[in-house]
């Protein structure tokens, strides 16, 4: 299991919180995401197989930028 962290910009209310935690609970392997709205990151823990470009991706998907 790996815990990836991520900085998200864009998020600014629960709702935005919410669909980030949704589309990264459906991807496959993914096993936890807790959303740290007032600090602006998320915290994922997944298998070994998904790779921080993949999260990136999913988030980036959404209309949020995800800073290195």
């Amino acid at each position: 299991m790996t815990t990836t962290t991520l900085n998200v910009s864009g998020m600014v209310c629960g709702g935005c919180a919410s669909k980030v935690t949704q589309a990264l609970e459906a991807v496959k392997g993914v096993t936890r995401v807790e959303v740290a709205l007032e600090a602006g990151h998320v915290e994922i823990d997944h298998t070994d197989g998904i790779t921080p470009a993949q999260l990136k991706d999913t988030i980036e998907a959404l209309g949020f930028d995800v800073e290195d």
